[in-house]
């Protein structure tokens, strides 16, 4: 809970910071107006996502009489969720499985691989780094040339339709052409070894892959999370044989 409020916390610095130097650096070439309408709508996005959030876990953690699932090496597949959420998710079993998909944007995995930890921050610092350098040397061009280099490539890497498939023991990420000339990009990972499924704030899905590196799937950008969530539990509780896609 008290992560939520220090991610606006840090979020509004951050926004803070990037308002003040763009209106010291270009307050006679743009209207102080617009950066700060910018930033005011930035922070109301981030609180309205957070607080919401720590409203929730506040109500839901205030149950004394109903505890969430523990990590417990015991079990192969191990489930972090709200004690409301204990009796539904609790009713999925092995045999109450059906294939399921979900429309999802991720990136490219041949240029930045979304299940790969290391990848969840640095794409964020980096943008920052840029946007403020550039306001830093009082250049709107530079300024503009800069938001194009972060923009472009953001755009690049989202820029087909995907969608994230669970199948019994198997989690696909599914990237069609944006023509339909060709079948679509697969990308397969086996979820029979340990899972860890947690549902506190957007959601995650973590495993260990063949090589035995960590991976884990963030369902942010996932949509209908609930139900992805559902799925994945059954796709990895699952002990059922499907044939392997061509």
């Amino acid at each position: 809970m008290f992560t939520d409020l220090a991610i606006v916390l840090a979020g509004s610095v951050l926004i803070l910071l990037l308002v003040l130097s763009f209106v010291q650096r270009f307050s006679g070439v743009v209207s102080p107006v617009i950066p700060w309408s910018a930033g005011t709508f930035l922070f109301g996005l981030l609180a309205w996502n957070r607080i919401a959030h720590f409203a929730r876990s506040y109500r839901r953690g205030a149950n004394p009489g109903a505890l969430p699932y523990q990590a417990d090496d015991r079990y192969r597949v191990q489930v972090a969720c709200w004690p409301d959420q204990v009796d539904n998710l609790r009713r999925i079993t092995p045999d109450s499985f059906e294939p399921e998909q979900f429309r999802a944007i991720l990136s490219d995995a041949r240029y930045l691989d979304p299940t790969l930890p290391v990848n969840f921050g640095w794409p964020w610092a980096l943008a920052y780094l840029l946007v403020q350098s550039s306001i830093t040397t009082e250049s709107i061009w530079l300024l503009s040339a800069t938001v194009t280099v972060v923009a472009v490539p953001a755009l690049y890497l989202h820029r087909l339709p995907t969608y994230v498939r669970f199948t019994p023991g198997r989690l696909e990420i599914l990237r069609y052409p944006l023509f339909g000339s060709r079948g679509p990009r697969r990308q397969e990972f086996s979820l029979r070894g340990p899972v860890r499924l947690s549902t506190r704030g957007a959601g995650s899905v973590r495993w260990t892959d063949e090589q035995g590196r960590h991976r884990v799937l963030s369902l942010l950008f996932v949509l209908n999370r609930r139900q992805a969530v559902h799925a994945a539990l059954a796709a990895a509780l699952s002990d059922a044989t499907v044939p392997t896609p061509e």
